[in-house]
């Protein structure tokens, strides 16, 4: 099993398709949605799908014909070194842990292969330093 990240924009149309539950039942797809803003208009989703590279390719044709926009999401939460003073606030709200203190500097490091861009951080920084472009 493989596991992929997708960027899914939904229209004021198809806003109400059942994803998750189509995933699951129709491909075998174990899905995680890590992100999304909705709006009257549509919305955005981060998803994270975990399954065969085949059932994961069928649902991504199948997603896009339903009218929804898909594209393979390699973004990252972005860390501005200029607003980050390294105060850790990010480090006691990740999830997974992906920030860790330097041990010599104190310096806030970022783990882009444990960030599952949840964006938890991104309330949790006093000063605006993360970001996470959807």
């Amino acid at each position: 099993m493989i596991q992929k990240r997708y960027k899914l924009k939904f229209s004021e149309e198809n806003l109400q398709e059942s994803v998750a539950y189509i995933l699951v039942s129709k491909f075998n797809i174990q899905p995680n949605i890590l992100r999304a803003e909705v709006r009257d208009d549509g919305g955005v989703m981060v998803l994270e799908m975990k399954g065969r590279q085949e059932d994961i390719d069928a649902s991504v044709v199948y997603l896009s014909d339903a009218g929804i926009s898909i594209k393979a999401f390699d973004k990252q939460i972005l860390k501005d070194a200029d607003r980050c003073t390294d105060c850790g606030a990010c480090i006691s709200i990740c999830p997974t842990k992906c920030f860790t203190p330097d041990p010599e500097t104190w310096e806030v490091v970022l783990n882009y292969d444990k960030c599952i861009a949840c964006g938890a951080c991104l309330n949790a920084c006093p000063f605006h330093a993360l970001t996470l472009p959807l």
